[in-house]
């Protein structure tokens, strides 16, 4: 009587080679810079199809790589309209909450680098086509630091 283990260890690992080859998302990754071309290095690039949104983090140098369930894994062919959220930095001043019903709270104060329009991809007028050979998004002038706000106290 003869076995015929062979086959078996031929056609499991073609198999999930095949299955793992046929994979529909793009690698995409790409840079963030403003008009004047440096980097935005902060934030979240989302891509919205109108059915789901797919996510990278913006890193060093402006850098995104897009991702299904993790940054990096690309995402299917299509077009996409895109916003950047998150892309916030501290102002250098301290900011002192105070209230009747809170704790008195020390934070750095935040603003947002990009202009509001540049959070909804509705607004933003960003798109990428997937595939294409340059994923590079221009944010629009970064935003100034903004002048304190009157109402709150700042501590130095």
């Amino acid at each position: 009587m003869r076995f015929h283990v062979f086959p078996s260890f031929v056609f499991v690992p073609l198999f999930i080679i095949l299955l793992t080859g046929c994979s529909q998302n793009v690698k995409v990754s790409g840079k963030v810079v403003f008009d004047d071309g440096a980097p935005l290095e902060t934030g979240v690039v989302v891509c919205s199809d109108g059915k789901a949104e797919y996510l990278g983090r913006i890193g060093a140098g402006g850098t995104y790589s897009m991702g299904v369930l993790k940054d990096g894994t690309g995402i299917p062919k299509g077009t996409y309209a895109v916003c950047i959220r998150g892309a916030e930095e501290q102002t250098g001043r301290i900011v002192k909450l105070t209230g009747p019903s809170r704790e008195e709270v020390d934070e750095p104060e935040r603003y947002c680098v990009v202009e509001n329009k540049f959070t909804d991809h509705k607004l933003s007028g960003l798109t990428i086509t997937v595939p294409s050979g340059d994923y590079t998004l221009k944010a629009g002038q970064k935003q100034p630091i903004p002048p304190p706000n009157p109402k709150s106290r700042y501590a130095k």
